[in-house]
This record gives C-alpha cells, structure tokens and sequence, in this order.
C-alpha cells in the first residue's frame, strides 16, 4: 500500500471475534512518528480450515461488526 505524505503506510492493528470463524480486521494509517491514525478500513473476515474464506470491506467498524454478527 503506497502511503500519503504524513503518514508512513496502513497497519492491521485491530482483530475482533465475531462468532466461531468470523472476525473484523481493522487497519488504521500510520503517522510518520509510528502512532496509529485515523482508520483506513475494516474488513469482515470468513476462515475456514484456517485459511481466508471470504473478505468483505467496511468504511466503519460498526457496519464489519453488524455484518459479521448477522450471519
């Protein structure tokens, strides 16, 4: 991911449970000095078998959660 001036790049710094094998990642700019910033997206993550089953965006935590909850 190619960064913006000010920020050194995107970080997953966010990793909610939401059921047996759900869960919504959330990754968040990186300011220049190493502090997380404003979030960049989240993400409502399927695993099966322990790999990737599906990856669906969110530009909020609340829609990711609401998704990954309803089922």
């Amino acid at each position: 991911m190619a960064s913006r001036p000010g920020y050194y790049g995107v970080k997953a710094t966010e990793f909610i449970p939401a059921g047996d094998d759900r869960l919504v990642v959330g990754a968040y700019w990186i300011g220049d000095d190493g502090t997380q910033r404003e979030p960049f997206i989240f993400q409502s993550v399927e695993v099966r078998e322990g790999r990737i089953a599906h990856i669906q965006d969110y530009r909020t935590k609340e829609g990711a959660l609401w998704q990954r909850r309803r089922g």
